[in-house]
């Protein structure tokens, strides 16, 4: 069973998906995951909304969310032009990534782009969360918000 929810690419869209996560993590009972999940999938529909879509009001943003095996999935699709995510993970493995895409792919227990760099699926290990996945999240965060402050 899988939900979705289009809004447009503005501020009030944003405020739209934060309300359809919280419904979501109660739906497929996950709420005890919600702030290893929300961190990334608002970094998804933010990236969507500002680049993707370049904050084009007319513009759409899809969400989805639903079961996979082990787990849940949210799928985040813009009406962009796409990006080369490839070239974007590679500059990642040297820590020149930007911040949401470092925050997905450390949160994220898969990360797939398809349709050209409009379309992010992340899935996140509900089933049998090993203590190694939620201490590897936790110091992603700490490790971010730490690099975070020293910037400014």
């Amino acid at each position: 069973m899988s939900e979705s929810l289009i809004v447009q690419s503005n501020d009030e869209g944003l405020r739209e998906i934060e309300d359809f996560l919280d419904r979501s993590f109660d739906t497929h009972h996950v709420a005890h995951y919600a702030a290893t999940i929300t961190v990334p999938v608002l970094q998804a529909v933010q990236n969507a909304i500002h680049h993707g879509n370049a904050d084009d009001a007319a513009k759409q943003v899809r969400v989805e969310v639903g079961h996979c095996r082990g787990g849940i999935y949210f799928e985040v699709e813009d009406e962009g032009a796409g990006f080369d995510y490839e070239a974007c993970l590679s500059r990642s493995a040297n820590m020149e990534q930007g911040r949401g895409l470092f925050l997905i792919s450390s949160l994220s227990d898969r990360f797939i782009f398809s349709k050209g760099g409009r379309c992010l699926r992340m899935e996140f290990n509900i089933e049998g969360v090993y203590a190694d996945d939620a201490v590897r999240r936790l110091s992603s965060l700490q490790y971010f918000y730490h690099r975070e402050v020293m910037e400014v």
